[in-house]
């Protein structure tokens, strides 16, 4: 046991009640930490101990300690990290954790397995389920990078980036534990205890019907379904072990849970426990979760050690806290930084379960699907429609709504159609002979603001626009929705000056895709096209009355095909049609 002050838990989890609460432990008048298999049960005595005095525990138990809860468990050797370790805290506090200025610097993150030796190793894991040495196995790989700086920065971008239920930020000493968990491990008020497995990834689409695809994918994927259901009924087997009757009953099958980066499917498994259960008898039944193991949980985790290259450490292991009196919330710890603050490091780790059925490509994808966390900065924003207002008339009103609805079920913006019809009339009748552009703007709790300001008519003047010098991000999710968040455009802003009116943005295929401020048609053979959504651009309203009426078709246009326009424009809901002239350089 080791005296140290200085360390700051912080969990924003769904408590027993269901309910998330933002939690801070801080001064701890005690550190338990156990460093080999031999220490971790005696470790988890002691903390135990301390919850039955009336204090509270908070820390984590790593992936490589299984072998304390059941002996034929293999795993890799456990490296820097202790294998258990809790704070001991007289009490908690109900508030946020304090981001302090400053930044970090985080390098490229770097997979420590090449795509070759990933499906070397997944033919391997799907020829000993022929074998029938066992059913499914979660293979996970480790990717790393350079930091430096403030991680508790990285904790607040990574914890708004996947908005998840169980978060927690642990400052350990040497290692800052920094995850956004989504998944529940279980949680226990001493007579019912609650699972909720998480098996099952889709990436999120970047539009809404894509979106959807996504989700209808995976809701009805039958690899997935499977996968699911082997882990749903390895846990009711462990649960029956401290089940007051036996059973236990699946609550929930295969829901599909939204978060900003991911579709999962999780299933939720509830029992009420012996009237003696403790806590400790909970986890030498459940740990480690199957659904970061496979089926069966003992030949999948030998398969596991001998095919990973490097200990889990903490995550796949838990990470939660015990209350006074035994209750107790515990995450699996998916989603989930490490930083060595002694190497430098930050690590990230990520994988699937592996069935019979499972493809190379689709696993590896489904991987970098789950570390698209890494590179997703959440930034405020409001969703916004872009009116013309004339002679008392909102222009192609009924596909601005349309478009702000899809956005809105998207982002999950409530979106309150009578509030938003009342503030543009209201708009509208103040303004009697207005001409100009409304902005209507939404922001995440469904408010309401509308502004304008009166435009200049231009009578056949032609817009002078630059071709960008570099390709679009067309996995970025803003290109596809109007929004505030102009800076995807701003990075641009650089090529317009005086003489330069726009730009027209081309992605890595060299596909082009639109301007900074509207949509782009062309015209050969007496045709015109625009490019397809999926090219990285937004679904203007004006673009879609014309597609509607048949007056532009969508194709894909190249970059080297330019010259071959007999005519090209920009348009948009505010100016309709304006002609362009095409530059290469802005000067």
């Amino acid at each position: 046991m080791i005296n140290n002050n200085k360390r700051t838990l912080f969990f924003h989890f769904k408590g027993i009640n269901d309910k998330k609460q933002k939690m801070i432990f801080t001064n701890p008048i005690h550190e338990v930490v156990a460093w080999t298999v031999d220490e971790v049960r005696q470790s988890l005595k002691k903390i135990l101990k301390y919850t039955k005095q009336g204090y509270y525990a908070a820390g984590y138990i790593a992936y490589e300690a299984a072998p304390a809860f059941n002996k034929t468990y293999s795993v890799c050797d456990a490296g820097d990290m202790p294998l258990l370790w809790f704070g001991i805290f007289p009490e908690i506090k109900t508030q946020d954790l304090k981001i302090t200025k400053g930044s970090y610097e985080l390098g490229s993150w770097i997979s420590t397995i090449k795509q070759q030796e990933y499906n070397e190793k997944i033919r391997t894991i799907k020829s000993a389920i022929k074998l029938k040495q066992t059913k499914q196995v979660n293979y996970t790989m480790r990717l790393k990078a350079k930091f430096k700086g403030n991680d508790r920065l990285l904790f607040d971008h990574l914890s708004n980036a996947q908005n998840s239920d169980y978060q927690a930020y642990l400052d350990t000493g040497r290692f800052k534990i920094l995850s956004a968990s989504p998944e529940l491990f279980f949680k226990w008020d001493g007579k019912e205890l609650t699972t909720r497995p998480m098996k099952g990834t889709a990436r999120r689409g970047r539009w809404l019907e894509e979106d959807e695809e996504n989700y209808s994918w995976l809701k009805n994927s039958s690899k997935n379904k499977t996968e699911n259901k082997m882990v749903v009924e390895l846990l009711q087997d462990e649960l029956c072990t401290v089940a007051k009757e036996s059973t236990a009953p699946v609550s929930s099958l295969f829901n599909i849970e939204k978060y900003p980066t991911v579709w999962q499917m999780t299933s939720t498994i509830k029992t009420k426990t012996k009237e003696d259960a403790s806590l400790e008898e909970i986890l030498t039944a459940l740990f480690p979760s199957g659904s970061v193991t496979g089926v069966s949980k003992s030949s999948a985790m030998d398969l596991i050690a001998k095919l990973e290259d490097s200990p889990r450490g903490v995550y796949c292991g838990a990470i939660g806290y015990i209350c006074p009196g035994g209750e107790a919330v515990f995450n699996v710890p998916i989603r989930t930084v490490i930083i060595d603050s002694t190497k430098g490091i930050a690590e990230y780790s990520a994988g699937g379960g592996i069935t019979a059925n499972s493809q190379e490509k689709e696993e590896y994808d489904e991987v970098f699907a789950k570390a698209a966390i890494l590179s997703v900065k959440s930034v405020p924003f409001q969703l916004l429609e872009t009116f013309r207002l004339q002679n008392g008339q909102y222009s192609l009103y009924e596909h601005h709504l349309k478009r702000l609805q899809a956005s809105a079920k998207y982002f999950n913006y409530p979106i309150y159609i009578k509030k938003i019809s009342e503030a543009l009339q209201q708009f509208n009748v103040k303004r009697s002979n207005f001409i100009g552009k409304v902005r209507l703007l939404v922001n995440k709790h469904g408010d309401v603001t509308v502004e304008g300001q009166p435009i200049t008519e231009r009578v056949n003047q032609k817009k002078r626009v630059v071709i960008a010098d570099r390709p679009i991000d067309r996995t970025n999710v803003f290109f596809y929705h109007k929004t505030t968040n102009r800076s995807i455009y701003e990075a641009y802003s650089d090529l317009i000056n005086d003489q330069i009116d726009d730009v027209l943005l081309w992605n890595n295929r060299k596909e082009v895709t639109e301007f900074i401020n509207g949509n782009i048609v062309v015209e050969t053979n007496g045709k015109k096209y625009t490019p397809p959504i999926s090219c990285g651009l937004l679904p203007g309203t004006f673009r879609a009355q014309l597609l509607k009426n048949g007056e532009i078709e969508e194709r894909i246009i190249y970059l080297n095909e330019l010259p071959q326009f007999s005519k090209v424009w920009l348009i948009n809901s505010v100016r309709g049609w304006v002609s362009v002239n095409l530059y290469l350089s802005n000067s």
